[in-house]
């Protein structure tokens, strides 16, 4: 099973980054590091399959 958190911020400086990123969605590593983006949901599945069973 992969673990996953979800988190719905709004904010204006996620907002911006986002943007300047020309991104819906942005995937992050538990290291912190960008895993990558996502412009709709095929793209946000895409990078979900990145994620390592377990992880």
């Amino acid at each position: 099973m992969r673990a996953v958190a979800v988190i719905d911020d709004d904010g204006a400086e996620v907002a911006a980054c986002l943007a300047e990123l020309g991104a819906q969605v942005a995937v992050i590593r538990p290291d912190r590091y960008l895993l990558g983006v996502a412009h709709d949901a095929a793209e946000l599945r895409a990078l979900r399959r990145l994620v390592p069973e377990g992880a």
